[in-house]
């Protein structure tokens, strides 16, 4: 008897900045695998798959929350947290479950999410949602890097459920993926890291501008990272003041901008979600 054919893997392509998911409705415990059989890496390959930073696993059998996310990178590393993924999510959950709450709660592998949402215009092409990212544990010293050929940098290690450096230097993009990829293979990160480079563009206390370029690890430079954003936020405000109540900034990102604030001590992220289509992907594509 002959096998039975598989059936073709329905999914929906989002972006929030032009950073890019794949979504499928599978649950959280699938997440193994996913990435054992190489299905990540083929749904991301922008060549012979559907093309993305990350896959986003879409869950509604939990108890705490309306969803639960889990992102898995283009290379099928499994990071704890994901700003731009959380948004997407939301909408997914607003436009495809009838979802109507204006707050919603996604689980997450760094904790519940608290997420407000708003569509401007019937088409609801318009899309803003605000994240509670929760609080920023930043390191009070910072990390030297001897980067070689490509100079010395300072990084603040900053935790927003995932790790990050934010270096406050400009860097060119072949500098970017060098330094990058170093610090993704320095012990002093042992699980890797994100790498931020932040340029201050607007200084001003009551409106100041920050202008990001973000390494994620496991994906390599992206157009837009959340966590990024608060990241390099909240090692803004350590350095200048501290990471107070009222505290807002834009971060300006490769794709857009991004405004993060503290509210109740933790950092909140409004920025826009996009929906690109819905589509099945042939089950030979995802064959071996």
């Amino acid at each position: 008897m002959g096998n039975a054919a598989r059936p073709d893997l329905t999914f929906w392509k989002y972006h929030g900045l032009g950073n890019d998911f794949v979504l499928v409705e599978r649950a959280a415990s699938e997440a193994a695998h996913l990435r054992e059989r190489g299905i990540v890496e083929k749904l991301c390959d922008r060549r012979h798959g559907v093309g993305a930073d990350g896959v986003l696993l879409f869950d509604r059998d939990v108890d705490s929350a309306h969803a639960r996310m889990v992102l898995l990178n283009k290379d099928g590393s499994r990071p704890e947290m994901c700003g731009n993924g959380v948004r997407c999510i939301v909408r997914h959950l607003v436009e495809e479950h009838d979802v109507s709450e204006p707050v919603v709660d996604i689980a997450t592998d760094a904790g519940i999410r608290s997420c407000r949402w708003k569509a401007d215009g019937e088409t609801a092409d318009r899309w803003q949602v605000s994240v509670m990212m929760g609080p920023a544990d930043v390191s009070a010293e910072p990390v030297e890097v001897d980067g070689g050929d490509f100079g010395d940098f300072t990084f603040w290690r900053v935790n927003m459920g995932n790790p990050h450096a934010v270096a406050f230097e400009g860097a060119s993009t072949e500098t970017v993926d060098a330094i990058g990829r170093m610090l993704n293979d320095d012990p002093r990160f042992p699980e890797g890291v994100n790498v931020e480079f932040v340029e201050v563009s607007v200084e001003e206390p009551s409106d100041p501008r920050l202008d990001v370029v973000v390494f994620e690890r496991g994906v390599g430079r992206t157009l837009a990272c959340g966590t990024g954003a608060c990241g390099a936020a909240a090692a803004w405000w350590y350095n200048h003041g501290g990471i107070r109540d009222g505290r807002g900034v834009t971060v300006g990102l490769p794709g857009g901008d991004l405004e993060i604030e503290v509210v109740d001590g933790e950092l909140r992220m409004t920025g826009p979600v996009r929906s690109v289509f819905k589509g099945q992907l042939a089950s030979d594509a995802l064959s071996d």
